[in-house]
């Protein structure tokens, strides 16, 4: 399960950097394609790519969406969604800078972003969503996140 959906954020990552993860050496345009190379490249691939790659195309949107609409309109859920993008760039980028200093804060603050990635993930999908699916896609954002808790503690 894990490695689709790495596969699904990476395709997205090369639809909107097309060199990412190669450079012009390394490309071999009559090379067979072997399913073990994206298994590969999946297991060295760096999440900071993937994190910046949804906040900037979810700040873009947002930008977009508030020229054609007036501001004044947005539900509340838009702001916080805007402020769950902001706080998970903010946490990769801080992480990046602090790395050589302080790895083990670094980590954590990398992890925060993807935890507000993910629950920014989260709000956009349930936007649209009826009162009961909305119930449903937060009960599992709140098993997931309790196993991931528990699993980190043991």
């Amino acid at each position: 399960m894990t490695t689709r959906i790495k596969a699904f954020l990476l395709q997205i990552v090369v639809q909107k950097f097309p060199k990412f993860g190669t450079s012009e050496a390394e490309v071999d345009t009559e090379a067979p394609v072997q399913p073990m190379g994206l298994v590969a490249e999946l297991k060295n691939m760096d999440w900071a790519m993937v994190v910046v790659a949804v906040c900037f195309t979810s700040a873009v949107d947002l930008a977009l969406l508030s020229l054609q609409i007036d501001s004044r309109q947005f539900p509340l859920i838009f702001y916080l969604f805007s402020l769950t993008i902001l706080f998970g760039l903010a946490s990769l980028v801080l992480s990046k800078f602090i790395n050589s200093k302080f790895p083990s804060t670094a980590q954590a603050l990398e992890g925060a972003s993807v935890f507000f990635v993910v629950t920014a993930f989260f709000i956009a999908i349930t936007i649209p969503f009826p009162l009961c699916l909305k119930f449903v896609a937060w009960t599992v954002y709140a098993i997931c996140l309790l196993l991931i808790i528990i699993c980190n503690r043991c």
